[in-house]
């Protein structure tokens, strides 16, 4: 058991993340969220509006699908890399004030 696995038991509300190929791990509020990283918005999928700080990296745009308005589906969360953290700020914040694909727009 590493020095990060001991801190996690100890406290599972230790903020962990890590890469694996093509998925980040997110270690967050007592649980381990799984994110694919795509190259392209999928129809159906929309900015989690959760903290901004939650990745390291500032562009990473964390993505879900949403049931009956309001349920997030945890096993197929998706993150998308923006060209730089401005861009991925104002993707949240249009997502965050509105409800449209506004967004979408400027990521092109």
């Amino acid at each position: 058991m590493d020095n990060h696995e001991f801190e996690a038991l100890r406290n599972p509300y230790l903020k962990r993340e890590w890469k694996e190929g093509n998925t980040i791990f997110l270690q967050h509020y007592g649980r381990i969220d799984r994110f694919e990283v795509i190259d392209r918005i999928p129809e159906g999928y929309v900015p989690w509006l959760i903290s901004r700080d939650t990745f390291s990296d500032g562009r990473v745009i964390p993505l879900c699908q949403v049931h009956d308005g309001c349920y997030v589906n945890p096993k197929t969360l998706k993150a998308y890399y923006c060209k730089d953290k401005e861009t991925a700020d104002k993707v949240m914040r249009v997502a965050h004030r509105t409800n449209s694909d506004q967004w979408k727009s400027i990521i092109k």
